[in-house]
């Protein structure tokens, strides 16, 4: 996005400018904020040829009091506006909650969009969830972004922190550091981007699961290093590749987004020791929390992502339930049709 001025008039208007963007996030300290609505969001979207909209609310002060991040998804039959983690604004205040309703409505209806598609970063209550259905929004039949994840208090001294894992991870942690033929690299390298996205598509496909592309990977990648936001961590044993994560440090809080790890890897424990590293990485940037980004109830036995979410409690995470996504019908009689499609889409993938 190239950078411009913005013109401080009353009410919702489009930026194009990082630094402005950066002074809402600044001036409303109590958002949350992860790389997902971060401006480098919009610019990876962009750069994969997608359309969007970086949308601030001006006060009569002049004040930058709320935001969001819309980016155009356009699937075969339907197309929607996605606002991930967001939009970031006083959920207390239904009088903003109503003005950005009418601002996506209208940019929804300019893309001739079936429905907007928001998920709220804030821990969900019933009354989050009530002003919502005030306002017309419906719970969404598919997630935009997780709505379970677990936490590490990035204030607790590091001995706390391994107090709090279990005893199977500690074994584990124990184990990998015997082995002297481990060997962990720590890269901001676009050639171990590529790497990292040909391993996610291997990963996929031994795993059994549709893969993000390697341009969206990459694009990633290459948009967040340039403010030094991403890392890739990447564990070897003899050459061979063990385990690799991709780590983003946005805002206050570092992030697990992407991670995968090879049969051999589970052999010799080597993913704890990525996430050790990166631990210490946001401790040295003086981060507020490590976001395991997303797990599953420990009911969810068939879910695939269980064992995944098992791994993550090890640490002794502390579990946050954000608000749900939610859908706000454009075209309601076609939306009806696309939640019975996406509900049933939803079951077939046991998600």
């Amino acid at each position: 996005m190239p950078q411009s001025k913005i013109r401080l008039k009353t009410g919702w208007q489009t930026i194009e400018s990082k630094p402005i963007w950066q002074k809402f996030l600044q001036d409303n300290p109590q958002l949350e904020i992860n790389l997902t609505n971060n401006f480098n969001w919009g610019i990876c979207h962009q750069k994969l040829g997608q359309t969007v909209h970086v949308r601030v609310y001006v006060d009569s002060k002049g004040q930058l009091t709320a935001g969001y991040i819309a980016v155009l998804e356009i699937a075969k039959a339907y197309s929607f506006l996605a606002i991930t983690s967001g939009p970031l604004l006083d959920w207390s205040n239904q009088r903003i909650i109503k003005s950005f309703v009418s601002d996506a409505k209208k940019i929804a209806q300019k893309h001739k969009c079936h429905f907007v598609r928001i998920r709220p970063i804030i821990e969900d209550n019933p009354k989050i969830r009530q002003a919502l259905e005030a306002v017309g929004f419906t719970k969404a039949p598919m997630h935009l972004a997780v709505e379970v994840t677990g936490f590490l208090d990035l204030s607790l001294d590091d001995q706390t922190l391994r107090k709090n894992m279990s005893p199977s991870l500690k074994r584990k942690i124990n184990k990998a550091r015997r082995d002297d033929k481990i060997e962990i690299k720590i890269s901001d390298s676009k050639k171990d981007a590529d790497i990292f996205a040909q391993v996610h598509q291997e990963h996929a496909l031994m795993k059994n699961y549709k893969p993000f592309s390697k341009a969206r990977i990459i694009r990633q990648f290459e948009t967040y290093v340039k403010d030094n936001q991403v890392l890739i961590y990447m564990a070897f044993r003899d050459g061979q590749l063990l385990a690799a994560n991709m780590m983003f440090f946005c805002g206050q809080e570092a992030s697990y987004y992407w991670g995968v790890s090879t049969e051999l890897g589970h052999q010799y424990s080597s993913a704890p020791l990525l996430h050790l590293e990166a631990i210490a990485e946001a401790k040295k940037r003086n981060l507020q929390s490590y976001n395991f980004w997303g797990i599953v109830g420990v009911d969810q036995v068939k879910h695939r992502y269980f064992g995944l979410s098992q791994f993550k409690r090890s640490f002794g995470v502390i579990e946050r339930v954000y608000v749900p996504t939610h859908d706000l019908p454009v075209k309601k009689g076609a939306y009806v049709l696309i939640k019975l499609f996406e509900t049933l889409r939803h079951r077939r993938r046991h998600l």
